[in-house]
């Protein structure tokens, strides 16, 4: 494993329990302080793209399966409703 210069975000304090960052080249590795064993590795386009799902929402439901971006789940909820403006015979 190369030997990469890990750092943790001014936010985390003292605390044990965050995630580290590294950068070598093309490669941002990142790993949990609790395992440092395990390191994902990843490219820095790849990782752009995984945040912007994360604050987009794109996550928020994964536990239970259904995981979509909070731009697919306001688009469903506007075709529902607009359906029931179109439709009065629609549940509401």
């Amino acid at each position: 494993m190369p030997r990469y210069r890990w750092r943790k975000s001014s936010y985390s304090g003292d605390a044990s329990n965050c995630i580290n960052v590294a950068a070598d080249g093309n490669v941002i590795a990142v790993r949990e302080s609790d395992e440092p064993a395990v390191v994902l590795a990843t490219t820095p386009a790849v990782l752009r793209a995984f945040i912007r799902g994360a604050k987009d929402g794109a996550f928020d439901r994964i536990q239970e399966g259904r995981a979509q971006s909070a731009t697919a789940r306001r688009e469903r909820e506007g075709e529902q409703t607009a359906r029931r403006v179109r439709d009065p015979r629609a549940r509401r």
